[in-house]
């Protein structure tokens, strides 16, 4: 249960470093890339040795880390998108609503166990992304539903595929090598895409984008390691993944509240009423 808490505060700490980023005003593309970067840095470290095995190509899971390391600079443009047309609330709803597709996969086809009480707490912890986030504000314009939707499908599709590789033990017990190389294949596709972008708009790179890549990369190579390792060693999907969600955003509103003056209205409190009730309900039962 302590390493379920360390990922969950190690994701949640993923939003603080976004949150310092619009503060400091820096350039996330640039910030992204240097994470991604980072991150093989730190998986080298934990591996006591440089973490892209010398045979990458004859891996089973290099196509699968490959496939799925485009997603990732793919999800944060659509964010990106969302965010600007539909607001911050509303696209991080549908970016965490995402949990229910590996928890449907690990019940339906690998016949995780769902009791009642699990099925009400995975109901309730989607009704309190919704609380947590919704504010008077918020709105779904024609504009941004597209780019919600694509945010929702994506997400799926990234915590979906985790939770396969796992299940199928194609990259077994958070195998580092493979996500330092999930890593690597995210900065390279983020890369491309950085001086694709900077065609169209010139970019001063500062030290402190490179400084906020760094911070960002640390737990967010953590983050993905954690939930792997916790499939490994028998957690279900059908717990990982909602828990995983909800006390990321659960720890974030009140990271908000403590450290950034956000205030917290009746919504948000009920909000966080229910996602703690959703994660005991789905952690015990």
């Amino acid at each position: 249960m302590l390493v379920f808490a360390i990922c969950i505060l190690l994701n949640a700490l993923i939003g603080v470093v976004f949150k310092l980023f619009n503060k400091f005003n820096l350039d996330t593309l640039v910030a992204i890339v240097v994470n991604y970067l980072t991150c093989v840095i730190v998986g080298s470290f934990a591996l006591g040795k440089f973490a892209i095995p010398a045979d990458l190509f004859s891996k089973s899971w290099f196509p699968h880390a490959v496939a799925l390391s485009a997603m990732f600079p793919t999800i944060f443009f659509l964010y990106s998108k969302a965010v600007n047309t539909a607001g911050v609330g509303v696209s991080t709803i549908f970016q965490k609503i995402s949990l229910i597709a590996p928890a449907i996969v690990a019940i339906l086809v690998f016949s995780e166990p769902l009791s009642l009480l699990k099925g009400l707490g995975i109901i309730l912890a989607i009704f309190s992304l919704f609380l947590l986030q919704y504010n008077k504000n918020t709105s779904l314009k024609t504009e941004g539903l597209k780019y919600l939707i694509l945010v929702f499908i994506g997400s799926c599709f990234i915590d979906t595929y985790l939770y396969l590789l796992e299940a199928y033990k194609i990259a077994p017990n958070g195998d580092i090598e493979f996500v330092s190389t999930l890593f690597l294949f995210a900065g390279i596709f983020g890369f491309l895409y950085l001086l694709f972008s900077s065609l169209k708009t010139k970019r001063n790179m500062q030290g402190k984008d490179i400084l906020g890549g760094v911070l960002l990369g640390i737990p967010n190579f953590f983050s993905i390691y954690l939930i792997l390792y916790l499939l490994g060693v028998g957690w279900n999907g059908s717990t990982v993944f909602p828990v995983n969600n909800v006390g990321v955003l659960l720890l974030s509103v009140i990271f908000g509240v403590l450290f950034f003056k956000e205030k917290l209205n009746a919504n948000k409190l009920l909000g966080i009423c229910l996602a703690i009730l959703s994660i005991y309900l789905i952690t015990f039962h």
